[in-house]
Order: structure tokens, then C-alpha cells, then sequence
């Protein structure tokens, strides 16, 4: 079964939302969601591919490491 580049584009999206979601959850400090968007923003705005990159790749990443360690914490029974 091939799937549209729309259908692909979704199931992407979903599940990176689900990360999102469960990443928010277990947050322990506040996150400045809209100083990190707006960063990347302007780097995208300036061309500055370099920055850009930088931060969406940081901005992906923090999000990764809290779901690491709030699954590892499950995991070893310390709750979230």
C-alpha cells in the first residue's frame, strides 16, 4: 500500500505530537516555548541556516532527553 506525501506529512505529525504531549507532561521546569520558537524564527527570517538548524536540532533534542528520562524513571519504578 503506498501512502500520499499527505498521509506521510500526518503520521509524522501525530506522532510527533504525542512526544510533545507526553514530553510536557513530565516537564519539571518551565519550558520558554515561544523564546526558543521565535529564535528560530528570526534565524530562519536572517537565512542563517547554521543557527536555524542549531536550534531546531537543540529544540528536538531537549524534548527527546526529558522523554528518555522520565521513560527510564518509569522504568525503574520512580514514577514521573
Amino acid at each position: 500500500h503506498v501512502r500520499s506525501r499527505r498521509q506521510r506529512q500526518m503520521c509524522i505529525r501525530d506522532r510527533a505530537e504525542r512526544y510533545r504531549r507526553f514530553s510536557a507532561r513530565f516537564r519539571k521546569t518551565f519550558k520558554h516555548k515561544s523564546s526558543e520558537h521565535r529564535k528560530l524564527m528570526d534565524a530562519t527570517l536572517r537565512r542563517d541556516a547554521d543557527t536555524a538548524c542549531a536550534l531546531l536540532q537543540e529544540h528536538i533534542l531537549s524534548t527527546e532527553r526529558n522523554v528518555l528520562s522520565v521513560l527510564s524513571k518509569l522504568e525503574h519504578g520512580q514514577g514521573g
